[in-house]
């Protein structure tokens, strides 16, 4: 039988190294076991600058579990943020100050940023376009005194024209400090990001902290931005929408009243008409009876007769052929009539219409005759004879008083009747521009949106072109049809009762539909609004369509890449599942080696106690040979 001698340092190194052994799988145990209880930060208490490749891989595993979770956190950190402001955007958008207000607020706090102001881009003015400071948070509002910022000025300005984010570290002196109550100071960062959704830009934020902002910050905002852009594309549109509304209802209210005026005038006019009818009537009768009972004699503008009436003869006593050819002069009987008659016929061929009284002798006497001169005027303007007529007064000097009245009437008849034409015109030229202005609104609304007109039961009477363009139904199949035929479940039927409601009290009314035709799905928000006669009566129902499915549709898509994170974080649980069940089996494998150790222990203490007797056995044989 032969031995092996094994030196006592031999055993005490092999001792030693089953005791470190022992050592490091009671410390893995226990690392293993304080991350299977969720403490990713454990500390191993054994030796770590050991090489052994079991250690190693623990810690790499807790690294990784650790970085996991970082990144965990931050998708959550966004998920949640777009959720929250996704609620904000739906359910506060009526208002774009008021939404702006509720968005600033809400970012900076979620942020725990210090400060924040947000932009928007106003072009209601083609050549002025800037962007608009519509809301600010703990901002120095002196740096926007005029709460505006030109296209491309400063880095607000150049990042709205480059449509991505500036992120600074390094803030430039004096340009913008957060304020408190100790004072005030630069911020550590700053970010600009656009507010933008297909490439189109809608307005900035700026936040500023006294931290740095992170990568998923950066993601968050930019996420967030398209929602806003979105949010603020509807707001815009409806507003336009509504004061497009309202400008229509104030023009189409001013063309009634016109409308009601024009009527009345019209009436009056068709009076004064009747009555100036009547006096030409008059007139004319007058003529005939004139003719019958007064003197009629034309001259040359020499003053000689050339054509007298039978009143004159009868008057003079002379024939027709005696008196033509006479002279007014030869009528005077003294030189002082002589001189009266030629400055009056002086005045006369000037132009002027003279009236004179004249006392003549008769064959009964005298008489007296109101005599009028009127000069006769061509188409041409010139002056080509006189017009003599003369009334015996001495009969008629009792009607006098009431020809005079009835004169005045007729000239204040006259002169009322050229105002109330004045009037009528300006009237009409008022009216004119009202409706190129109406025809305006009208040709901007119908190229924006679908419009449509009702009559008070609810029966379509009209439909522009856009309802086919927007949906691909043609207007004349629609014409007829009753507005609760377009509603399918009972919900729409109950709400298109309610509408009908409001709208038979005068009231306006404005909702959203959900529609789906051929497996595609529309949104359309629409307006109606009741429109009323001079008496206040409903006549018929203007209702005003417009398509809002790009933005339902890209709050859909937010929507679903919030299932979609959230099917990344399912399968982010079933990988912890995984680990764990390696955790598990690492455990396992821990106790194996930790029974295979006792075991070798057994083992080595049992080799050491034969190698002890036999060392024993020899050492007595040894002394035994001395």
């Amino acid at each position: 039988m032969s031995y092996k001698i094994v030196k006592g340092n031999y055993l005490k190194n092999l001792h030693e190294q089953i005791e470190k052994l022992r050592k490091d799988v009671v410390s893995a145990t226990d690392f293993i076991k304080n991350i299977e209880k969720g403490d990713l930060n454990a500390e191993y208490t054994g030796d770590a600058e050991d090489k052994n490749s079991l250690i190693h891989a623990l810690l790499s595993m807790r690294e990784q579990m650790q970085l996991i979770a970082v990144r965990e956190g931050e998708r959550n950190w966004v998920t949640e943020g777009l959720a929250k402001f996704a609620d904000i955007l739906r359910t506060k958008n009526e208002n774009i100050k008021i939404l702006s207000e509720n968005i600033i607020s809400n970012l900076v706090n979620y942020l725990k940023a210090n400060q924040g102001s947000f932009f928007i881009l106003n072009d209601e003015d083609e050549n002025d376009r800037f962007l608009e400071l519509m809301a600010c948070y703990a901002y120095d509002r002196k740096k926007f005194a005029q709460k505006r910022v030109e296209i491309g000025e400063g880095l607000l300005g150049q990042s709205f024209l480059e449509k991505e984010t500036t992120y600074l570290t390094q803030i430039p002196e004096n340009y913008l400090n957060i304020t408190s109550g100790l004072g005030e100071a630069l911020p550590r960062a700053i970010i600009i990001v656009p507010i933008k959704v297909n490439d189109v830009v809608y307005g900035m934020l700026e936040i500023a902290s006294f931290t740095e902002f992170k990568a998923h910050h950066k993601e968050f905002l930019e996420k967030l931005g398209e929602s806003i852009a979105s949010s603020i594309s509807s707001v815009k549109i409806s507003e336009r929408t509504q004061k497009l509304l309202h400008a229509s209802q104030i023009a189409s209210e001013e063309m009634k009243s016109q409308e009601e005026e024009l009527r009345q005038n019209m009436e009056e006019m068709h009076a004064t008409q009747e009555e100036l009818a009547r006096h030409a009537a008059e007139s004319k009768s007058l003529l005939a009876a004139l003719d019958s009972i007064a003197v009629v004699v034309e001259y040359s503008l020499q003053g000689d007769i050339l054509k007298v009436n039978d009143k004159m003869r009868v008057i003079s006593g002379l024939q027709e052929e005696e008196l033509i050819g006479l002279n007014l002069f030869d009528f005077c009987q003294s030189e002082t009539e002589k001189v009266e008659a030629k400055a009056m016929w002086e005045d006369i061929i000037r132009g002027k219409s003279v009236t004179k009284v004249g006392k003549h002798k008769s064959d009964g006497g005298f008489i007296w005759l109101q005599e009028y001169y009127s000069p006769i005027i061509d188409r041409n303007g010139d002056l080509i004879r006189i017009l003599e007529i003369a009334i015996d007064i001495s009969e008629t000097k009792r009607q006098e008083l009431l020809l005079s009245e009835k004169a005045d009437e007729m000239r204040a008849q006259e002169e009322e009747l050229r105002q109330n034409m004045e009037e009528m015109q300006t009237i009409q030229e008022e009216l004119s521009l009202k409706e190129a202005e109406s025809k305006s609104l009208l040709s901007a609304i119908d190229s924006l949106a679908i419009l449509t007109e009702y009559d008070i039961d609810g029966n379509m009477l009209k439909i522009n072109d856009q309802i086919e363009k927007i949906i691909g139904i043609p207007g004349n199949t629609l014409v007829g049809q009753n507005y609760m035929s377009f509603c399918e479940t009972e919900d729409e039927k109950a709400e298109g009762t309610l509408m009908w409601q409001n709208l038979k009290q005068g009231q306006s009314y404005v909702k959203i539909r959900k529609m789906k035709l051929e497996n595609k799905c529309f949104w359309l928000q629409e307006f109606y609004n009741p429109v009323m006669d001079h008496d206040g009566r409903i006549q018929k129902v203007y209702g005003i369509i417009i398509d809002i499915s790009d933005s339902k549709r890209q709050e859909d898509e937010l929507i679903e890449k919030a299932e979609l994170m959230k099917a990344q974080e399912e399968e982010l649980m079933q990988s912890m599942e995984e680990m764990q069940s390696i955790q598990d089996e690492l455990s396992q494998k821990a106790k194996e080696m930790e029974e295979a150790l006792e075991l070798e222990k057994e083992k080595a203490k049992q080799v050491e106690n034969e190698y002890k007797a036999k060392i024993a056995a020899l050492e007595q044989k040894l002394s035994g040979k001395k």
